[in-house]
């Protein structure tokens, strides 16, 4: 069921999460890094990272989040090459995030399974789709 009631940014995020630096190998990532043809002419490679993150509260409640940034895509706004940050694949656990994540930002949010254990100073996260396990 579609949720009716809209949530317009800027939304107020609480939790905490991980960010995990990587350096990948850029002919994997652009064969294996959610890429669309287009967004691969613009991929530079570089440092790239994956976010896993537990919102304790947001304004559309409760959720857990995997993003995936591969590393730089190039940008030739006002004709100057400038180098950003993408995020190229996002899951997260609430139909509400998703509805509106592509409302206000255009962002193609995924629906995902997600277990968060936490044991003093352990945390074990997995994710998973229909698909199968998206991280461990």
């Amino acid at each position: 069921m579609e949720n009716t009631e809209h949530y317009p940014p800027p939304w107020h995020l609480k939790g905490a999460g991980f960010i995990i630096p990587f350096l990948g190998n850029k002919t994997k990532l652009l064969e294996k890094g959610f890429m669309s043809e287009e967004e691969k002419e613009f991929f530079r490679g570089g440092l790239g990272a994956i976010m896993l993150v537990n919102y304790e509260a947001s304004d559309v409640g409760q959720y857990f989040e995997l993003l995936f940034i591969p590393g730089d895509f190039a940008s030739n706004a006002s004709g100057k090459s400038k180098l950003y940050k993408r995020i190229t694949k996002i899951f997260v656990s609430s139909s509400i995030s998703i509805q509106e994540g592509r409302l206000n930002w255009a962002i193609p949010k995924e629906f995902a399974n997600f277990k968060w254990n936490m044991n003093g100073n352990n945390t074990e996260v997995s994710v998973s789709t229909n698909d199968g396990e998206v991280f461990l």
